[in-house]
């Protein structure tokens, strides 16, 4: 046993100097020792090492002198430098090592074991069947720090209770290359990021950016000329095509204090090097462990109650390529800004996360769960429950022993702005998710789980997200989010209405070859655009097939989902969608129940809608609720396949809700879909529309909107010249007011090869209003209705068709059973009108003119036609021609 030594310098009870090899520490006690620079227990230079079933307990690195290399405080318990060390069943308990206030920026690492090189390096070190409770790190490190350099390290089966760092890595600091952490379980540990670098409290505007483009070593005195205290100098030097250099000082009134430095590769994902100089000057990032270097992997580990004030509740990465956590569990763990689980600053690349739950896990600022800045990202086999992010509300950990940064005026970053993405933030390309399930994650900017920021090549595949909200309230978000906060200009102006998209996913500005593949969305919501997923401006050339989207709602557009204004190249395949809503609650637009969508070339193909629904609420501007399924402004649109049942609009397109020219829909099918004005199915504006073998069945316009209303188009309201309906059938469609299935405004329409039957338009009194075309109202010139069949049709005026338009050409037609006050069949108000090889039969003016035709308008053609059985109440029992020639 070792109890109550003191060392002047390094190893309170024992001291290996340099050179030391095939050392032993075997089953001893080691407790209240105490070493004034290094080792307050054990202090070991050399190679080869064991310390095996051994216990260690308040013990101290007193950090009063320097030790031999410099080093001050490190190793409350163990100072260990050099390669091969095994420690294990050791127990590590309130060990201490204590930061000198005169060297902020040194010591105090390691609350329990302090690992760094020497001649020999500093590799294959591995701890065992470790535990480790209630230490503290003056700096970084609560339990264990492995110094920059460290390779190989390993912690195998460690326990972790209640350990602090006051400035990074809870429990474990790792800064190296190929280290491992497994079996092991972390409770209660947190950074709190309380021992600054130095005495100044550093704001973002304090930080002063020097570029460097060449190679030379840096002398920070050539490059300013004169220093200012309270600054923090960050040097952004360029030393090749691939790789940088940061570095960092303060001036004390008379000398540069050089702070850290470090190499980064440069990627298009780059740490900015402001975020760089303030996360290493304050610290509070990781808080049970900060993992600096590439290769890595933590398998197999839980983590519980971790808090950091700053980055990373559990887990923070400082750009480390090929680090992977596995089978790992985290619960109740909290940033005070970003990643309450884990964090990877920019930079980072080929990161994993596979095989893991998140419980719970919150963060102040954004991404409550996971926060990921780097390319090549792979999240596989997880689940997310609960995950929330606060845009910087969360004020102190719940013990009470962090302070969390979250939004403050010391730290802001170029990657997010705040409380955006309830579950993962990922910022950058070539994204891989996988079989992940997000459940009640929550956020108050945008994405309730999901938010992806300047990325392209993102995939989701075979995952369910499920009662995720966007809250939209943030009060920190403005649309340059590459500029700082300034509310003079517009572009940098905080905008809360720039929140609350994406229920479940939300995509920032121009994502670009995105994909959405197997992926279920069930329940979500958000306050603004997009109850399940949001593209922001720009977005092209994305994908979503296979998937299901049920009972998710909005408020503005898109109940599950919105593609904002330059979505080109989109498309839509094979997806289920069942009774999403935009909601239209307070002052909203709402268009689309289920999709909205700005864009051009875009494709929607092999889909479901069903229930999907368009409302206003009080204040909201009912005149936009559009589109109950689908509202879509842009050109080359084409629909194919797809069917719209039991959809709803207070306005018009009860399902479907196009603008633009030389739109194609094929084979689709409309049923029961109903809207408040015009459009009971679909309404459809812009020039060159084709539709071919189109089923409506059931569709009808009701007149009750929350303003006026003169519902028009039963099933298809079309505005636009040279408009084509091919082979298509309409049945059981009214309208309140004219075209009880199609009601066209435009020149050269032409409606072809269809089947209608049982179309009505009711027989109203309103002032200046017709009431006509029990199937078709047409109000154009040069309308073509060729070879198409009526059956059981009425109106007013014209029970079947009513044109109102010059040189309308209606030829091969067949109608029977159908009716009006005037024309039983057709009323044709206009010149030069031809009426050719078609049969009328039982059609009945049952007031005025025409039993089967009324014609107002000089110049009309009726030949080869059949007419039988037809009546009119008083002139012409079967055409009535008003005019000349």
């Amino acid at each position: 046993k070792f109890i109550r030594n003191i060392a002047g310098t390094n190893g309170g009870a024992v001291d290996w100097h340099e050179g030391a090899h095939d050392g032993k520490i075997l089953t001893c006690v080691f407790e209240h020792n105490k070493a004034n620079a290094n080792g307050g227990a054990v202090y070991w230079r050399g190679h080869d090492g064991d310390i095996i079933d051994s216990n260690f307990t308040n013990n101290t690195a007193l950090g009063l002198n320097t030790g031999s290399y410099g080093n001050i405080g490190d190793g409350g318990a163990i100072f260990w430098a050099g390669i091969n060390g095994d420690v294990e069943n050791c127990r590590f308990i309130a060990n201490n090592a204590q930061l000198n206030n005169d060297n902020y920026h040194i010591g105090g690492r390691g609350g329990a074991v302090y690992l760094e090189p020497c001649e020999h390096g500093n590799k294959n070190t591995t701890f065992k069947d470790v535990y480790f409770e209630n230490n503290i790190a003056g700096t970084n490190g609560g339990a264990i720090d492995w110094h920059e350099g460290a390779t190989d390290g390993m912690v195998d089966n460690g326990t972790f209770i209640n350990n602090t760092a006051k400035r990074n890595g809870g429990a474990i600091y790792w800064n190296g290359h190929n280290g491992t952490i497994k079996n092991s379980r972390f409770d209660n540990n947190r950074a709190t990021g309380t021992a600054w670098e130095y005495t100044y409290s550093i704001k973002m505007y304090d930080v002063i950016i020097i570029t460097v483009t060449n190679n030379k070593k840096i002398n920070i005195s050539e490059l300013v000329d004169v220093g200012v205290t309270g600054k923090l100098y960050v040097i952004n030097q360029t030393l090749s095509s691939t790789l940088g250099h940061f570095e960092s000082y303060v001036f004390d009134g008379n000398d540069f204090i050089k702070l850290d430095e470090v190499n980064i590769t440069t990627s298009e994902s780059i740490i900015s090097p402001v975020d760089w100089g303030i996360d290493q000057y304050y610290g509070g990032d990781g808080g049970t462990i900060l993992w600096s270097g590439d290769i890595g992997l933590i398998e197999n580990c839980t983590f519980i109650d971790s808090n950091s004030a700053r980055r990373g509740g559990g887990a923070y990465m400082t750009g480390s390529d090929y680090v992977t956590f596995d089978d790992c569990y985290f619960e109740n763990c909290t940033s005070g800004t970003n990643g309450g689980g884990v964090d990877w600053l920019a930079g980072a690349n080929y990161g994993k996360i596979h095989n893991t739950i998140f419980n719970n896990t919150r963060a102040a600022r954004s991404a409550g769960a996971i926060y990921y800045d780097g390319d090549y990202g792979e999240i596989i086999n997880i689940t997310i429950i609960n995950a929330t992010s606060n845009g910087g509300s969360l004020k102190v950990s719940k013990d009470g022993l962090v302070n969390y940064a979250g939004w403050d005026s010391s730290h802001w970053d170029t990657n997010t702005t705040g409380g955006d993405a309830g579950a993962i933030m990922i910022t950058g390309d070539h994204l891989y998710i996988y079989n992940a399930t997000f459940t009640d994650c929550i956020s108050v900017g945008r994405g309730g789980a999901v938010f992806l920021q300047d990325n392209k090549n993102a995939t989701f595949e075979l995952c369910i997200f499920e009662g995720n909200y966007a809250k939209g309230i943030a009060n920190n978000t403005w649309a340059n989010y590459t500029q700082e906060r300034n509310d003079d200009n517009e572009d940098t102006k905080v905008n809360y209405k720039l929140t609350g998209h994406g229920g479940a996913i939300s995509f920032d500005v121009n994502a670009k070859d995105c994909k959405i593949i197997d992926v279920k969305f069930y329940n979500n919501g958000a306050r603004r655009n997009g109850g399940a997923i949001n593209f922001d401006q720009g977005s092209t050339n994305n994908t979503i097939k296979n998937s299901e989207f049920i009972n998710n709602t909005v408020y503005d557009d898109g109940g599950a989902i919105n593609f904002d204004h330059g979505a080109d190249l989109c498309t839509v395949s094979n997806v289920i969608f069942y009774n999403n809503t935009a909601l239209g609650k307070l002052g909203s637009t709402s268009k689309g129940g289920t999709i909205c969508l700005v864009g051009n070339n875009v494709t929607i193909e092999n889909s479901k809608f069903t229930l999907g629904n368009v409302y206003a609420d009080t204040g909201a501007k009912d005149n936009e609720t559009w589109g109950g399924a689908m509202f879509v402004t842009g050109n080359y649109t084409v629909i194919k396949n797809t069917t719209f049942e039991n959809c709803f609009a207070l306005e018009d397109g009860g399902a479907l809700y196009v603008i633009g020219d030389d739109c194609k829909m094929y084979n689709s099918s409309f049923k029961n879909n109903h809207a408040g004005d015009d459009g009971g199915a679909i309404y459809w504006e812009g020039d060159y529309g084709f539709m071919y073998n189109i089923t409506c069945s059931n569709n009808t316009v009701t007149g009750k909107t929350k303003t006026s209303a003169h519902s028009k188009g039963g099933t298809l309201a079309l505005t636009g010249n040279n408009a084509v309906v091919d082979k298509s059938r309409f049945e059981l469609s009214s309208a309140i007011f004219d075209g009880g299935a199609i009601y066209a405004t435009g020149n050269y329409v032409n409606i072809t090869n269809s089947e209608f039957e049982k179309c009505m338009v009711t027989q109203g009194n309103e002032a200046n209003q017709i009431y006509g075309g029990g199937s078709i109202f047409l109000l154009g010139n040069y309308s073509n209705i060729l070879n198409c069949s009526f059956q059981r049709s009425n109106a007013k005026e014209g029970g079947v068709i009513y044109v109102q338009g010059n040189n309308a050409n209606l030829k091969g037609i067949v109608t029977d059973f159908t009716y009006a006050l005037d024309g039983g069949a057709f009323y044709i108000k206009g010149a030069n009108a031809t009426i050719s090889e078609s049969s009328i039969t039982r059609t009945n003016a049952t007031k005025n003119y025409g039993g089967s035709i009324y014609v107002e308008g000089v110049n009309a053609v009726i030949n080869t036609t059949n007419f039988t059985m037809n009546f009119a109440k008083t002139n012409g029992g079967s055409i009535y021609v008003k005019g000349v020639n």
